[in-house]
């Protein structure tokens, strides 16, 4: 009767869970505090009608299967690129930034609340870790600069390790009995090194040996996805109990090399199922914490002890605030940082603001034993902490965005949308005339495209009175845009090998980084944002392949990586030619359209650009065709492209 019971219970609370997120979507509500409100007047009724409840998590559920899954789910949908590009921005706020937190909580708490300064120092480790879901969910549903956001979220995911890792060290100090001497300090700090270094070492592995099973994996939607899932537990769970390290830095590096290196690996008809299945588990774990946290929850004694929660709040607040502005001053003028975009004292509000707190505390202080004297009046304080930032943080970050004006949109932005509209049109257009449209779809095309043709005159009249510069930037941009779906189509339809896929994304980030922050003096590209020769994949393939052709003994042994890699630089060298027109065709029917004239010679100087990438490639690919057999290769996605026509519209 009680398992009837209990699965009768799940099933409810699953339907409560999509209704709420329904709720939150509609209202425009933070996720996290509707889940937070539902589960106390949930507990209270549960209470009332004496209908408790067996069911609960266990601190180990909590840690070893939903941390893992929130962690891992987050890290695979980072663009590892722009990730790297504010690395070391990102790295030193996670580290130093979350060591100033610590330190200052923990002093603030001692003095305030009584602790001594080891226990004050565990409350500061568990609570200053910011949430990567609020923070996540918060830029997704408030808008705001994407550079920002991926800021924030890395920031986050990283001082969460960072904030694990002290946190095992003041545990067993703290609750272990372990005497502060100085041996055990250097015994920490090694002992820091070892599981920080180790972790990112381990992650980076496990996830590139993940990534490589992937490939060998072909269309298989249960298969890839299930492998996916497994490879997030059991990396976080060997890390964390059979080598020691840390499962949280594993487990956000593995989903870094599986969402990044694996992207293309996953098949293509996979790969949109992959990254919904982990939105999915994401909201189901952030659900389930939050919820029943609250079981946890005394409310009467939250209320008896409200002036100490008053002082944490203001500890980790403070706290909070110095360990932004101190590491953002030191990034924005120490040399070591001048590579990477500064962050603006207005994003610098935002980032202070918006560390809000979530499930990681939460994790940590049920990770506590039961034994120690202090776990009760920590969960109250942390659970005070983190219903403040939901609330009050979480509730006014939107208007402090707008007092900002960081909620706009760029320019450059802006006029990417009005290229979009008009990219959409276009697109239309040629359905409708091709007649792959019939009955009520082809009338609603009908419809859609008189009200654009209509737009359209405004469209354009907003995109001439733009900054001459911000147009030239934004038509690059777009082009880039244009081009990298190109080359997706491309993989997509198996007409593209992933290393010449790999190659040309990471020629377009490059570009994109060159022309998006042209401050940072981007080396591999010259001052419009092209890439240099030198930078280009594998310019030296044909002198290797022609040596092994004439080398009998190493022949024999590369046979199969000499027809690979001509067969890559074919596919990277068609790419290149096919996206050159795409963009070209783009580009030539928006000039009939623009009639300001200092635009139309912004559109001149990118069409003759893409023109030299057309007659470069055209004339690369006469030249491979020249000095091979093309039917003497059985390379399976050389085949496949040989055999599909070079239209630029067919992508």
């Amino acid at each position: 009767m009680v398992i009837l019971e209990n699965v009768l219970f799940i099933g409810l609370l699953l339907i409560c869970f999509s209704l709420l997120q329904y709720l939150s979507d509609k209202k425009k509500l933070p996720y996290t505090i509707v889940i937070l409100a539902f589960g106390l007047i949930a507990k209270e009724a549960l209470e009332l009608l004496h209908l408790p409840t067996e069911l609960d998590l266990s601190s180990d559920i909590t840690y070893f299967f939903l941390l893992p899954i929130l962690l891992f789910g987050s890290a695979l949908h980072l663009n590892f690129h722009q990730f790297r590009l504010q690395f070391k921005t990102i790295s030193f706020l996670a580290t130093f930034g979350i060591l100033i937190a610590i330190v200052v909580t923990g002093g603030l708490v001692s003095l305030s609340l009584g602790f001594d300064i080891q226990t004050g120092l565990l409350f500061g480790a568990l609570i200053s870790a910011t949430d990567p879901i609020a923070v996540l969910s918060l830029f997704k549903s408030l808008g705001g600069p994407r550079r920002l956001a991926l800021l924030a979220d890395g920031e986050s995911m990283i001082n969460d390790a960072t904030a694990v890792v002290i946190f095992r060290i003041l545990t067993a100090i703290v609750i272990g009995g372990e005497a502060i001497s100085e041996e055990t300090l250097i015994h920490s700090v090694s002992e820091f090194a070892y599981v920080f270094f180790g972790s990112l070492l381990a992650g980076a592995l496990l996830g590139y040996l993940t990534s490589v099973v992937l490939a060998k994996i072909e269309n298989d939607l249960v298969v890839e996805t299930t492998l996916t899932l497994g490879a997030a537990l059991v990396i976080f769970t060997a890390t964390e109990h059979y080598f020691h390290l840390s499962g949280v830095i594993s487990a956000v590096v593995a989903g870094l090399f599986v969402g990044n290196l694996g992207r293309s690996r996953i098949s293509p008809k996979v790969a949109h199922f992959v990254h919904e299945l982990w939105d999915y588990l994401g909201f189901l774990a952030v659900s389930l914490v939050f919820f029943f946290a609250t079981f946890h929850l005394d409310i009467a004694f939250l209320v008896e002890i409200f002036p100490n929660w008053l002082y944490a709040v203001g500890a980790v607040l403070i706290a909070r605030a110095l360990s932004v502005y101190i590491s953002v001053f030191i990034t924005n003028h120490f040399s070591f940082f001048k590579d990477e975009p500064n962050v603006p004292l207005s994003w610098q509000h935002i980032l202070n603001w918006g560390g809000l707190r979530g499930v990681i505390p939460l994790v940590l202080v049920f990770s506590l034993p039961d034994s120690y004297q202090y776990k009760e009046s920590m969960f109250q304080l942390t659970f005070a902490v983190l219903l403040f930032t939901l609330f009050i943080n979480g509730s006014t970050i939107a208007w402090l965005l707008k007092k900002l004006k960081l909620h706009l949109p760029s320019t450059m932005e802006k006029v990417q949308k009005l290229y979009d509209d008009i990219f959409d049109l276009e697109a239309a257009i040629r359905k409708l005339k091709k007649g792959n449209l019939v009955g009520i779809a082809r009338n609603q095309v009908k419809k859609k495209i008189t009200e654009w043709q209509e737009q359209e005159k405004t469209i354009l009249a907003q995109i001439n009175q733009v900054d001459k510069g911000h147009y030239a930037r934004s038509l690059a941009m777009q082009s880039l845009i244009i081009e990298r779906s190109v080359y997706e189509k491309l993989l997509e339809r198996e007409e593209m090998s992933e290393a010449a896929f790999f190659e040309l994304d990471v020629q377009l980030d490059i570009q994109a980084d060159a022309i998006e922050y042209p401050e940072l003096q981007v080396r591999t590209t010259d001052r419009k944002g092209r890439i240099k020769d030198s930078k280009l994949f594998r310019q030296r393939v044909l002198e290797l392949q022609k040596a092994i052709a004439h080398s009998g003994f190493m022949r024999r042994f590369f046979v199969h990586s000499q027809e690979r890699l001509f067969a890559d630089r074919f596919m990277l060298v068609r790419g290149r030619l096919i996206g050159s027109q795409r963009v070209l065709r783009y580009l030539e029917a928006l000039q009939v359209k623009t009639s300001s004239p200092h635009l139309i010679r912004e559109i001149d100087v990118l069409i003759e650009q893409y023109q030299q990438y057309q007659r470069k490639a055209e004339t690369e690919i006469a030249q491979l065709k020249q000095s091979v057999d093309l039917s003497e290769y059985k390379h399976k996605v050389l085949e496949k492209a040989l055999t599909h026509e070079h239209s630029p519209w067919a992508y």
